[in-house]
């Protein structure tokens, strides 16, 4: 388990005061002999539990080698930024609606696109 979001956090100070604590885990069962690998901050700014910047998404994959029946296998576990996805049926509603508002959406769209690919670059990247 690695602590993902936290807000600002500089020691005993925490902002929002109800300490926010996001992280993400992976759960094996003890047979599995699990080994942590590590952990690769995507996005966001969280260095510990006692020193954070976070005011934004943050976003990381974490790893562990499980071993089971003998073979040796990777298991990531990624927690990516929140955002809509570019497929079909999204694009096409944007698409029937013209002004303002559908293109601020568009860019939108094809902001959070970006930081899906890199995330998804570094944690295959992390993975191998």
């Amino acid at each position: 388990q690695h602590l993902g979001v936290a807000g600002i956090i500089l020691g005993p100070l925490h902002v929002p005061s109800s300490r926010i604590s996001e992280g993400d885990a992976i759960l094996v069962s003890t047979d599995l002999d699990a080994t942590y690998l590590g952990r690769r901050r995507l996005t966001g700014r969280v260095y510990s539990p006692y020193f954070s910047l976070n005011t934004d998404d943050a976003t990381q994959a974490v790893a562990c080698r499980i071993v089971k029946r003998g073979r040796p296998y990777t298991v990531v576990a990624t927690h990516w930024h929140a955002s809509i996805i570019a497929d079909g049926p999204t694009t096409s509603i944007l698409d029937s609606h013209a002004g303002p508002g559908a293109e601020a959406c568009r860019a939108a769209l094809l902001a959070g696109t970006k930081v899906r690919e890199g995330e998804a670059f570094d944690t295959a990247s992390f993975a191998d």
